[in-house]
């Protein structure tokens, strides 16, 4: 994304936004015979496009911790989705 966003104006999409994000990548195999176009295609639920938080630190130590990879930062967008 081009800006910085904080909560109070953290960007929201729509079906149309994650048809145009998706539709470069439609005819992509995830096996032999299936595309991803064609498991988009049978979705039940809403698929879910939420924007998921950067950040960089100077400090990735500690004694003997060490942060490394997603496991520092990125959390599951869905456990912010209300559930039914």
């Amino acid at each position: 994304m081009p800006e910085k966003y904080h909560k109070d104006n953290m960007p929201r999409f729509d079906e149309a936004d994650i048809a145009k994000l998706l539709e470069p990548i439609r005819d992509w195999k995830v096996t032999k015979k299936t595309t991803i176009g064609e498991l988009v295609d049978r979705v039940v639920s809403p698929l879910l496009l939420a924007p998921i938080s950067e950040m960089n630190t100077d400090i990735w130590t500690w004694d003997r911790f060490v942060c490394c990879g997603d496991s520092v930062v990125k959390f599951m967008p869905q456990v912010c989705v209300p559930q039914d």
